[in-house]
């Protein structure tokens, strides 16, 4: 697995290169959370050369989303706006389908969108 980083105006763009699988979840892992937990932007996650993803990986990603669900509170932000996915292939794009990444995604963007409204 490959990254490559880069701040583009008031983002940090990730692009992730290679499958997501048991194999590469540490070094998944270890490369993107430092960016949730030590947060100063938010994080792009670009999967365009990212092919497949194992239910490990569809775990890697729910734990992303935990982490920066822990670190929100801290910089008084909806966890969704520290992180996103772009560009994913129609394969990956039918696993978060699947296993109902897509599902929980939307539901959390509407409580983004709920918590915006409230502050």
């Amino acid at each position: 697995m490959f990254f490559r980083m880069e701040a583009e105006g008031n983002v940090t763009e990730i692009y992730v290169q290679g499958d997501l699988t048991a194999a590469t979840l540490p070094e998944f892992r270890n490369t993107v959370e430092p960016f949730l937990t030590g947060y100063q932007r938010p994080i792009v996650l670009d999967f365009t050369e990212v092919n497949f993803i194992s239910s490990a990986g569809i775990r890697a990603i729910l734990l992303l989303y935990r982490t920066a669900m822990e670190a929100a509170p801290k910089y008084n932000l909806h966890f969704m706006d520290m992180i996103k996915f772009r560009n994913l292939s129609p394969h990956v794009d039918q696993i978060f389908d699947i296993s109902g990444l897509n599902d929980s995604i939307i539901q959390w963007m509407r409580e983004r969108d709920e918590f915006h409204a409230n502050k």
